[in-house]
């Protein structure tokens, strides 16, 4: 009776074992996919702004292609006075389109980078909550 009451204890601890095992699995298996769920979200959102800061660059390099080609008609029947005028106008443009460039760069950088930290900080929470959850089993 001795041995067969020990025998049953060892099953129902090794049962138990893993029970809370296989619980333990589940929840660090669900938060690894969640993880990588917002991991990948931050990543599409990411993109996604690279390629509107993309569009935008490509537009200002069009307008400034639109520029050096309406300077050139106009050089060749303008007087030296008008193309002065006009080539200061056009290097204002592309400064100005430099600066757009470079502010739109870095908003979308600073937006990135917030929204990263984020994540990375709700992902440690997640994960010292899962920590926490396994070590309270």
């Amino acid at each position: 009776q001795l041995a067969r009451s020990e025998s049953e204890a060892k099953d129902f601890q090794r049962r138990f074992a893993e029970e809370v095992e296989g619980k333990y699995k589940a929840e660090l298996e669900q938060s690894r996919k969640e993880t990588m769920e917002a991991q990948r979200r931050a990543e599409e959102e990411r993109n996604h702004k690279v390629q509107l800061a993309q569009s935008e660059r490509e537009a200002a390099q069009h307008q400034i292609s639109e520029l050096k080609a309406k300077l050139a008609e106009k050089e060749k029947e303008a007087q030296q006075e008008a193309q002065k005028h006009l080539k200061e106008q056009l290097a204002r443009s592309e400064s100005e389109a430099k600066d757009f460039q470079r502010r739109f760069a870095e908003e979308v950088e600073g937006k990135y980078k917030a929204e990263l930290a984020q994540s990375q900080k709700e992902t440690k929470e997640a994960q010292r909550r899962a920590e926490e959850e396994r070590n309270h089993k």
